[in-house]
């Protein structure tokens, strides 16, 4: 076990799937697969470290989980902290905000980052892929790696930056 799923434990084992559609949602401390869907607020994600699959179409996601994540939102921004060793794909979506992602300097992924209305901006190398156009950034982070990241925003900006957390 990594250092950060040690100083963030779960304390609820097995699969959640939540709705609602007059509020927010907060899930933490979550090992196993977690589905959260709201129409009517924000969602707010800590130390989930099972695949996470959280929808809303009227507010921004915070999320600090491991990899296996699916974020999309309609309405807002998406923060997020991926930890631990990337055993699955990552997507954060959203059509009315920013994406702010932090991830481990020494993981590997495959990025694939777009925006119609905003900049592109990585502390990370990256190694490009093709042609790139504006508001597009392709290529791969750390070497080989078979993890894709997808970064998609219709309307701001995506960030990415060193997370202070260690694998």
């Amino acid at each position: 076990m990594n250092k950060f799923w040690e100083e963030h434990k779960a304390e609820l084992q097995g699969k959640v799937d939540v709705r609602t559609s007059g509020g927010g949602l907060t899930l933490a401390r979550i090992n196993g697969q977690v589905n959260g869907r709201t129409s009517g607020g924000n969602i707010k994600v800590i130390g989930c470290a099972g695949p996470l699959d959280v929808i809303t179409t009227g507010g921004d996601i915070d999320l600090q989980a491991g990899w296996n994540v699916k974020a999309e939102t309609t309405g807002g921004s998406i923060s997020a902290e991926i930890a631990g060793p990337p055993n699955g794909a990552a997507s954060l979506v959203t059509t009315g905000g920013n994406i702010n992602l932090k991830i481990p300097e020494a993981v590997g992924v495959d990025l694939d980052a777009s925006t119609m209305g905003g900049r592109i901006s990585c502390d990370l190398p990256v190694q490009t892929q093709g042609d790139l156009g504006e508001g597009k950034l392709k290529g791969r982070i750390n070497g080989d790696s078979s993890v894709p990241l997808v970064l998609r925003t219709n309307g701001g900006d995506i960030r990415i930056k060193r997370s202070l957390v260690k694998n």
